[in-house]
């Protein structure tokens, strides 16, 4: 059983846009010293530089991505505003569930519902600080037996993490995914009263339907 316990979110038509209290958050991985790390788009296996990981979100809506070198300028520029449609991009609504984007072009993008990552998270009584806010750690067990898990904080009461780790009780600043072999660390918080979309132009496919349709 290889599973174990660690402790361890344009136009401006087409598009829906929030605003005010948006919090940006900078991950950095620790996961391994390779010059490069492994992302899952989709079916499609993507190898990148080393990077940083971005999550912006508010009271409506969350998105994540890959980003060399982050700072205020990019959030700005890449991932806040209208240019945040990225083949990287990994989006959250909260009661509808987690999103990706597919296509590397424009024209043929498409969102990706995908009802798999409602993960039933298992919450452990144990905390830590991280960049002090007090933080508890959760954990699921997938269906191939690998672990996700995470130090989240109630303190940022929004149930946001990138890529895998949303509907914790608060926002996971500390994730470790055994079968992504990815551990990354919060190493940043802003927040700034800026606007996040959600590309609602593109047409949506569940994942299932997805898969069959184009591969």
């Amino acid at each position: 059983m290889k599973a174990f316990i660690c402790i361890v979110l344009s136009l401006a038509i087409g598009y829906s846009s929030f605003s005010q209290n948006t919090y940006c958050i900078t991950y950095k991985d620790f996961g391994s010293s390779d010059e490069k790390v492994v992302g899952n788009i989709g079916s499609y296996q993507i190898h990148f530089k080393k990077v940083e990981y971005l999550l912006a979100f508010n009271d409506t809506v969350a998105i994540s991505f890959f980003a060399i070198s982050p700072n205020t300028k990019s959030f700005q520029k890449y991932f806040i505003g209208k240019k945040n449609i990225s083949h990287s991009s990994y989006y959250y609504l909260p009661n509808k569930g987690f999103y990706f984007l597919a296509g590397n072009k424009p024209k043929k993008q498409n969102l990706i519902l995908d009802t798999t990552k409602n993960y039933r998270w298992h919450l452990i009584d144990t905390s830590k600080l991280i960049l002090n806010l007090q933080c508890k750690l959760a954990y699921h067990i997938t269906s191939s037996n690998d672990t996700l898990a995470a130090w989240y904080t109630t303190q940022i009461p929004y149930g946001y993490g990138f890529y895998d780790f949303n509907g914790l009780p608060g926002v996971a600043l500390e994730t470790i995914s055994q079968p992504m072999h990815r551990h990354i660390i919060a190493t940043k918080i802003e927040k700034n009263d800026v606007e996040i979309y959600f590309p609602r132009h593109l047409k949506t496919y569940y994942y299932q339907d997805w898969k069959q349709s184009f591969h």
